[in-house]
């Protein structure tokens, strides 16, 4: 097995950086991939992609690599928290504020997060994230982290969990989750659609938006806000005949996703 090793030279190791050009290049091809990652789309070849960075691996290397492709470094499991944590104890809390590894490290490159140590004592730990905390905003076309959500098993149990904290207490209807950035400034994309992944989704729902403005009032004079706002809803389909909304599992008839209809041949009218 020695003797079939791909031989690498010195200086020659792949680095992640390789990697992850080589990922964002293929990942430029994939329609169902978020337009940010379509925008710099390049005409590339799969397999010669995959095949330089195979020629430069070791077979360790290569194992880790196919599994790091694959999404699932199973048998071995890195818990998601813990790890991220050992890189900066804010990143966490960062990506569930941001959804982006992108927003999450710009806000840790910012003043004064860029002064705090990365791995403090637990006491320390929790006394610099009351101070990020006041450092934080959310930003228009990064889509905010949902937060935890729990499932009472009763209402004994649900009270249980309050434990005596005010709650407020909403309808929940059986629909799509967005979340809908909106920034006035921006003349080329003013409102843009996330779906509960996080992928920019404005392109598929694109239908929605008058109706959006509509409702925020975008562009007249009782406009509920000023400048920016991010607003979380439910996308639900109205059926005019039956004066009703329609069942969750409609919804894909009228919502394509990366421009394709999916699952819906053998739906009934």
């Amino acid at each position: 097995m020695r003797q079939a090793e791909n031989y690498i030279p010195a200086g020659q190791e792949l680095t992640v950086e390789e990697i992850d050009r080589a990922m964002a290049m293929i990942a430029s091809r994939c329609r169902f991939s978020g337009p940010l990652a379509r925008r710099n789309r390049t005409a590339v070849d799969v397999d010669e992609i995959l095949s330089k960075l195979y020629r430069r691996s070791s077979s360790r290397d290569a194992k880790w690599l196919t599994r790091m492709i694959l999404k699932s470094y199973s048998p071995v499991v890195f818990p998601e928290q813990y790890t991220l944590g050992k890189f900066h104890f804010l990143l966490p809390q960062l990506l569930k504020f941001q959804n982006s590894f992108e927003g999450a490290l710009e806000m840790l490159a910012s003043d004064p997060i860029n002064h705090f140590p990365p791995n403090p004592d637990p006491q320390s730990a929790r006394s610099l994230s009351t101070i990020a905390l006041k450092h934080m905003h959310p930003r228009p076309g990064i889509k905010v982290g949902r937060p935890d959500y729990y499932k009472a098993r009763s209402i004994k149990h649900c009270h249980q969990m309050a434990n005596g904290r005010r709650m407020s207490i909403e309808r929940k209807y059986d629909g799509e989750y967005c979340q809908i950035h909106v920034d006035l400034s921006n003349k080329y994309t003013p409102i843009q659609i996330f779906s509960k992944s996080g992928k920019d989704s404005t392109a598929d729902k694109d239908k929605i938006i008058p109706v959006i403005e509509e409702s925020l009032r975008t562009g007249f004079p009782d406009c509920k806000f000023a400048h920016r706002c991010i607003v979380e809803g439910e996308l639900l389909v109205w059926n005019d005949q039956d004066g009703g909304l329609m069942d969750f599992n409609k919804i894909r008839r009228f919502i394509p996703r990366s421009g394709i209809m999916i699952g819906v041949d053998n739906d009934s009218p």
